[in-house]
C-alpha cells in the first residue's frame, strides 16, 4: 500500500503492516516487483523511482523503519496444535529475518514518473514520465541505458513484449 506522503507499507499474510518504506516525499504513483519478487520499484511524483531489495537482515545497508507486529499471546498458543504452532513460529522468524532495504534511486526525469516495469529477466527497468520520456535503466548500475523521447506527450503507462521483434507503429500527429 502506498500513500500520497511518499511512504509504502509492506503487509503480511494476515494483512498487518510489517514494514514502512520511506523513499519519497510525495505521491507514489506505481509499484512493481521484479520477476523474482526480490526487488520492488516505486515510481513517484517527486521525479524518481526508489528501489528496495528483499534480503536477509542486511549488514551495512540502510534499513527501512520496521513496524513490529504484536506476537500472539502465550495462552492462545497453548491451544494450537503443535505443527501449526511451529509453522507460525517459522513464518514469524522468516519475516523477522527478511526486510526490504533501500537500494538507491533512479534519477533523471524532470516531471512525475507515472509508470515503472521490469524486463522479463529483471536486469532492466523502464520508466514513463510526464516529461515526455521513457527511460531504459540498468538495474545494477542505476544508470539510463537509453531514453525514448520522440513523442510530444507524457508517458503514463508501459507494457513490454519480449522475445520477438515488434514493428514500430507510426506516431500520430
Amino acid at each position: 500500500a502506498a500513500t500520497h506522503e511518499g511512504s509504502a507499507y509492506v503487509w503480511d499474510s494476515e494483512y498487518k503492516p510489517t514494514q514502512s518504506l520511506d523513499g519519497h516525499n510525495t505521491f507514489i504513483l506505481r509499484c512493481a516487483f521484479s520477476p523474482d519478487s526480490r526487488t520492488l520499484a516505486m515510481a513517484s511524483a517527486d521525479q524518481t523511482v526508489s528501489l528496495w531489495s528483499l534480503t536477509p537482515e542486511a549488514e551495512g545497508r540502510q534499513s527501512a523503519s520496521h513496524l513490529h507486529s504484536p506476537q500472539p499471546h502465550q495462552h492462545h498458543q497453548q491451544h494450537l496444535p503443535q505443527q501449526q504452532h511451529q509453522q507460525q513460529q517459522q513464518q514469524q522468524e522468516q519475516q523477522t529475518r527478511q526486510k526490504w532495504v533501500y537500494d538507491g534511486s533512479l534519477r533523471g526525469h524532470q516531471k512525475w514518473v507515472w509508470d515503472v516495469t521490469f524486463s522479463g529477466d529483471g536486469t532492466k527497468i523502464f520508466t514513463g514520465s510526464s516529461d515526455c520520456t521513457c527511460c531504459w535503466w540498468d538495474v545494477d548500475t542505476k544508470e539510463v541505458h537509453r531514453t525514448y523521447n520522440d513523442v510530444h506527450r507524457g508517458f503514463c503507462a508501459i507494457a513490454l513484449i519480449e522475445g520477438r521483434h515488434v514493428e514500430r507503429a507510426p506516431l500520430m500527429p
